[in-house]
């Protein structure tokens, strides 16, 4: 499982770097993986992260690089290149929520987005899942009255700049 979450984000960085593009466009990828089953053996905890930090290999110390290595766009430590991992075994979170990240796991381990919840970007969330929850009929009647909608504050802003 390991070997395919680098394969994905090495292929995504490379996906994303134009043909001819200097590796300053390297951006950052951030892999987060939504789990059914249990990664650690301790079992104590429920968000599990990674990421490349670079140290001494007979001081352990971290190496803070060189400026001339770094670059300007690219800051190890502080906004690292390299790809970051957050492994996230839902079974393990005890569905008790401290804060706006524990909104977003409980949200994906329940599929429902309580109404109290207020992290950034949730609402978004709550109208794909009550999307995904509706019948065919009701998502049929969803689109054609979003499609309506669409098409009438296109005649308004049209109208207007006339």
């Amino acid at each position: 499982y390991l070997k395919r979450l680098a394969y994905g984000t090495a292929k995504t960085i490379v996906e994303h770097l134009k043909l001819g593009e200097p590796y300053t466009k390297v951006k950052k990828v951030y892999s987060i993986s939504l789990l059914y089953f249990d990664v650690s053996r301790d079992g104590d905890d429920y968000i599990y992260h990674g990421k490349t930090e670079f140290a001494g290999f007979h001081t352990h110390n971290p190496v803070t690089l060189k400026n001339s290595l770094v670059g300007d766009e690219i800051r190890v430590g502080e906004t690292n290149v390299f790809p970051e991992y957050y492994l996230i075994p839902l079974e393990s979170f005890p569905n008790i929520v401290r804060d706006d990240l524990d909104q977003w796991v409980w949200a994906f381990k329940n599929n429902e987005v309580l109404d109290e919840f207020t992290a950034p970007g949730i609402g978004a969330l709550k109208e794909k899942l009550d999307y995904l929850k509706m019948s065919e009929r009701e998502k049929r009647e969803y689109d054609t009255f979003i499609d309506y909608a669409r098409s009438a504050w296109g005649m308004i802003d049209n109208a207007r700049r006339e």
